[in-house]
């Protein structure tokens, strides 16, 4: 459970909570089908644990794109775990 919670820190807390009730191989395939700009940064920054600054040099990005990818990123993600959880509810 740890796994999963690491890999979406920062997001809504509504949102985790919805994450405790997924598996993990449905939270990595949601990551994994991110667009690629999100899923890169949201890789260095939640999975890896790089800072903005670091990402930004990385990916010669300034690190207000950096922060944007990755808050759009969090955004997708939680309209997927929400979309995938209301389904589940029918």
């Amino acid at each position: 459970m740890s796994e999963e919670l690491e890999v979406v820190r920062g997001m809504k807390a509504e949102t985790v909570g919805q994450v405790e009730n997924i598996s993990y191989r449905e939270l990595m395939s949601l990551v994994t089908s991110l667009p690629p700009g999100f899923r890169t940064v949201f890789n260095l920054y939640a999975i890896e644990g790089y800072s903005h600054k670091e990402i930004s040099q990385m990916l010669e990005i300034t690190e207000t794109t950096s922060r944007t990818q990755l808050r759009r990123a969090r955004l997708w993600l939680q309209d997927k775990i929400k979309s995938l959880k209301d389904a589940g509810k029918q």
